[in-house]
């Protein structure tokens, strides 16, 4: 079992809602910064909850002294640098929701926690967050367990002959520099699992087949009789995800063309034919009724999840990204509706597409 360690200025409750029979959270109160920086290293944890208000119900304590969580979190962070074999994934809690926003990973805060949670959604999903955090205690125990020398090709559980496909400079070198387990945490959920490119999630899985959402079980098990696995290396006890070539190769060997060239009408009823488990198209967020089914379904609307074609989705506006990192797109329907805007992560539209903006909002009125 691992061990965590839940720091909070009042609310207790947080560390038995956290704990389960793989990580035990036990509840640690405010103290001045440095000695709680004391008390969490002494402790060897395995994983760390920090809550974002440490300042708010001070009981007692001096006002002067108040901090959040982002400090203590640095502090935590720079003892990891000397000592990386004590570094643990940190995770801040927050019942504010705008808190992914603040530590959004193109900021340099982000660099200090491994997620970002709201109590809100702990307690709505508790079970989610549970296999995050073991994806993240496990991911660091082998971490720690390589002694300060990380080597991307031990970690991504692919064979030798396939090592070409990560051989990406601005993975190997990153990693390979890296001076603590947290930062090589960081790479990979800024560029590896944490955006879709050379892995991809379940909605990508679909969106590729050109079949529902629905369909990710089916589509999963087609693989695995292909002979294509899951992703098996660090982090993935999390989410399930796929290596977006090994899908690609095996959607070309079920249709004879690139799967995306494709309909996806004709994509469900190919697959259909050869594997008679219930493979129902996608159909466009936009395109009302049957013909929705007879679009091009190329990707995920990086917004609703749902399969999405070019011609009727934005760019996504962000900082440049390697090159085998997707660009994210966004569906009409979530602009049309502003769920963009409004939810977990909000998104902000490539200044080339905004002039499209008003023509799809006043397109279905």
């Amino acid at each position: 079992m691992f061990k965590g360690i839940f720091v909070d200025d009042r609310d207790e409750v947080y560390a038995e809602l956290l704990s389960n029979d793989d990580i035990n959270f036990v509840y640690q109160g405010l103290q001045e910064i440095m000695e709680l920086r004391t008390i969490v290293l002494d402790a060897n944890p395995d994983i760390v909850a920090l809550d974002y208000r440490l300042d708010q119900h001070l009981n007692g304590f001096p006002a002067s002294k108040t901090f959040k969580g982002g400090p203590l979190a640095q502090l935590l962070r720079d003892a990891a640098i000397e000592n990386p074999e004590l570094d643990f994934p940190i995770i801040l809690v927050s019942s504010e929701n705008n808190i992914r926003q603040i530590f959004n990973p193109d900021k340099t805060a982000h660099d200090l926690f491994d997620e970002v949670m709201i109590k809100e959604e702990l307690q709505e999903s508790t079970d989610l967050a549970m296999r995050k955090m073991l994806a993240l205690c496990e991911a660091y125990a082998t971490l720690r367990g390589m002694g300060g020398e990380y080597h991307l090709s031990q970690m991504v559980g692919l064979p030798a002959d396939s090592l070409d496909i990560v051989d990406h400079q601005e993975l190997v070198q990153a990693v390979e520099g890296a001076s603590a387990p947290h930062i090589v945490s960081r790479i990979f959920s800024k560029l590896l699992i944490g955006r879709a490119g050379l892995l991809i999630d379940d909605a990508e899985l679909c969106a590729r087949f050109g079949v529902t959402l629905e369909n990710a079980e089916i589509a999963s098990a087609a693989l695995n009789e292909g002979g294509v696995e899951h992703y098996s290396g660090l982090f993935s006890s999390d989410d399930r995800r796929w290596w977006a070539h090994q899908v690609d190769a095996f959607l070309v060997s079920v249709f004879g063309k690139r799967a995306t060239g494709l309909p996806s009408s004709v994509r469900a009823t190919m697959l259909e034919e050869r594997f008679h488990t219930g493979f129902q198209p996608a159909r466009s967020t936009w395109i009302e009724g049957d013909e929705g089914a007879n679009e091009l379904i190329a990707f995920a609307c990086s917004c609703c999840r749902r399969g999405t074609e070019l011609r009727h989705s934005l760019a996504v506006y962000e900082p440049p990204q390697p090159s085998f990192i997707a660009r994210r797109r966004l569906c009409w329907d979530c602009v049309q509706t502003d769920n963009y805007k409004t939810g977990q992560n909000a998104f902000e539209i490539q200044k080339s597409d905004q002039a499209l903006i008003p023509k799809i909002l006043a397109a279905r009125q």
